[in-house]
């Protein structure tokens, strides 16, 4: 929110908190939430490789989350913003599984 507000300067410091929240709190939700952030951080930047990989350490770390509504809703999440990272790097295979997840 705060890049896409012109805030450039200050998303880095939120991102800094979010992450220092997902591992105070020990809930792999808000860990899957932070990494799904930092993601598009990456997506908006055009690096789309260290994207992807922040989307694949979000899922592995829902996979550690309690079953429910807001696991499904991140996981959800990830594998739609995945397919538009693997696109971006040629690699039909990958979006195609994650749409099938998604």
């Amino acid at each position: 929110m705060a890049a896409k507000l012109g805030f450039g300067d200050l998303a880095p410091i939120c991102l800094a908190r979010m992450d220092w929240a997902a591992a105070t709190a020990g809930d792999a939700v808000v860990g899957g939430m932070y990494r799904y952030v930092r993601a598009l951080t990456y997506l908006r930047e055009g690096q789309y490789r260290p994207g992807a990989r922040l989307i694949t350490l979000g899922l592995t770390t829902l996979e550690q989350a309690a079953l429910g509504r807001e696991r499904d809703v991140l996981t959800g999440q990830l594998h739609l913003v995945a397919p538009v990272m693997a696109g971006r790097v040629q690699d039909r295979g990958l979006a195609e599984q994650h749409l099938g997840e998604a």
